[in-house]
């Protein structure tokens, strides 16, 4: 497969062309370390083909790295399955990576947004003040990709707002305490209002002879 490079171009655009040259590049390398039965011209070009079409929608990179990892693990000569396996284990362990990064991010993100408004983390503006994560980073958060755009849409929605004072905390937990007063009071009263008619209730039961 010496020629595999030299495959004659399909693709329309020199992206895909480029796409192309570089995915049988790293299969020719890969495939130079093996003994390489003798064929026809034409047929080494028909498994070019094949080891492009099967191999494209992982892109250079996941390829390259599958035909790396094939030939430091493994002493054979690989068919177009053993990489194409190899590929979407990179794509899947990379597409895991990055979640687990936005994730953090995204967390990061919340939390930096609660401590400038004076609460301890984002869990703790949740249920003082009912705060959601698409009131820092949109309504459309969860669909956000990147960490680029997940710190575009924080910082344009942080710009929007107003400058945070670091009182946010102090003022809930003020207006929690003052509801919990208020509360307390209401009870107290409905204690008291109880209470007569629990004391009548009780003479009437004793009256009856009742326990």
């Amino acid at each position: 497969m010496a020629n595999v490079v030299d495959l004659q171009q399909k693709t329309s655009t020199p992206a895909l062309q480029q796409r192309q040259v570089s995915i049988l590049a790293s299969v020719a390398r890969l495939l130079s370390h093996y003994w390489i039965p003798d064929v026809p011209e034409k047929v080494r070009q028909q498994q070019a083909e094949d080891w492009f079409e099967d191999l494209a929608e992982f892109g250079p990179e996941a390829v390259a790295v599958a035909c790396k990892q094939w030939r430091r693990m493994e002493n054979r000569r690989p068919t177009i399955a053993d990489i194409r396996d190899l590929a979407i284990r990179h794509v899947r362990e990379e597409a895991a990576r990055r979640h687990n990064e936005l994730h953090k991010r995204r967390h990061e993100i919340l939390d930096q947004w609660a401590r400038d408004r004076g609460f301890n983390n984002f869990h703790q503006a949740e249920v003082l003040v009912q705060t959601r994560p698409e009131h820092v980073i949109g309504d459309d958060w969860h669909t956000v990709s990147s960490i680029a755009e997940l710190e575009e849409r924080a910082a344009a929605i942080a710009a929007a707002a107003p400058n945070p004072t670091g009182r946010e905390k102090e003022e809930a937990l003020h207006g929690r305490e003052q509801f919990t007063d208020t509360q307390q009071m209401f009870e107290a009263a409905l204690r008291a209002l109880g209470e007569p008619r629990t004391r009548f209730a009780a003479g009437s039961l004793a009256e009856m002879g009742e326990p």
